[in-house]
């Protein structure tokens, strides 16, 4: 109770301090419009944070229980579906991507190439102006598979941003059914509890607020690797491989997993363990490029995202520790001598990115 009350508070306040449209059709210029500006807009912030807390408290106090082995997995299952159905209607949370999304597969209905055009490109004006300004003028940084999808939600939905943001977070929410049905078979396979998986993955603030509520397509990302996982362990291995590509064909973040899944899979072969690793790399090898293909072809798209992926190194933000450190460093470097702050936090993204590497090397080696 005390997490569904957190959640709809959100959900009411969202309606005039979360991402909602330039031109409202709802409470734009209706009685209730007061909140979305001025006063009304801190105080329907303020309580936006404070369900926020409520919900994250609740989270909390639910996974007590768990721990203590007090409820199971019923209990974790009710609690997040209670959290998270709320936010299934809400206007979109801490973000405005679900907007570029939207106008990314209005780019590819429309015929444009989102791998060069930003949605800026398109001549649908409310779709654009709900666009974060810094986005407007940027490629699709996302593989053929979501952009196919976020073409489908747009031919379905056409120029109803209210409707589509709604229907885009349904269709990410696949993402979560398939988490709901990996995840008891990861637990076999790799230990652990049900019940503390679920509160951790399922009903975890992270996936109710941030994923779902956002929403973002990572939720589709994470529900195809996990599936895919599950079906390697399981010696389903080229179906597991081609859920992965999937993934990856969603955000090339994914395609790390597959290196490793390459082991899993010639752990289970019979032979010498060179021949057991060589079969595995070239039969993964071939899945996947054929089944990137296929979904390269289906969506109508060219290779041309492998070029926009550094899109979101624009974005400076300390959260990022290479960023940070870079800041801290260029702070520090700044009381003596002026250095152009891009130059030092570059630099070290770039050490940071060759660190992240070495280490993925180490455990896929190990």
């Amino acid at each position: 109770m005390l997490g569904t009350v957190g959640s709809l508070m959100i959900l009411v306040c969202a309606l005039g301090a979360a991402a909602t449209l330039v031109h409202d059709p709802l409470i734009g210029r209706g009685p209730l419009s007061w909140v979305r500006y001025g006063h009304g807009k801190a105080l329907a912030t303020m309580i936006i944070y404070l369900g926020f807390l409520l919900l994250v408290w609740a989270w909390v106090r639910l996974g007590r229980h768990v721990l203590a082995e007090r409820v199971g997995t019923r209990a974790v299952l009710i609690a997040s579906a209670c959290w998270t159905l709320p936010l299934v209607f809400s206007p979109p949370l801490f973000t405005r991507d679900v907007y570029s999304y939207i106008a990314q597969g209005a780019l590819v209905l429309n015929g444009f190439d989102p791998y060069v055009f930003g949605p800026v490109a398109l001549d649908i004006e409310h779709v654009v102006q709900n666009v974060h300004s810094f986005w407007q003028d940027t490629p699709a940084p996302y593989g053929p598979l979501f952009l196919l999808l976020a073409k489908g939600v747009v031919w379905v939905t056409g120029a109803n941003l209210i409707l589509g943001v709604v229907v885009m977070r349904l269709v990410m929410m696949l993402g979560l059914g398939l988490l709901l049905w990996s995840l008891p078979g990861l637990v076999r396979h790799l230990g652990g509890r049900l019940p503390v998986t679920l509160w951790l993955v399922v009903a975890g603030p992270m996936m109710v607020v941030h994923l779902i509520g956002g929403p973002h397509n990572d939720l589709i990302m994470v529900g195809l690797l996990a599936a895919g996982t599950l079906c390697v362990l399981d010696r389903r291995h080229v179906l597991g491989i081609v859920l992965v590509t999937m993934a990856a064909a969603v955000k090339a973040t994914a395609v790390i997993a597959l290196p490793f899944l390459v082991w899993v899979w010639a752990g289970h072969l019979r032979s010498t363990p060179l021949r057991n690793f060589l079969r595995a790399v070239s039969v993964s090898l071939a899945t996947f490029v054929l089944t990137f293909a296929a979904l390269t072809l289906a969506a109508g798209l060219d290779l041309g995202w492998v070029f926009t992926l550094g899109s979101s190194s624009k974005i400076v933000n300390w959260l990022s520790i290479p960023t940070g450190i870079g800041e801290l460093i260029h702070t520090l470097i700044g009381i003596f001598v002026d250095v152009n702050k891009s130059w030092v936090v570059n630099i070290v993204r770039a050490l940071g990115a060759l660190l992240l590497l070495v280490f993925m090397v180490r455990q896929w080696w190990l």
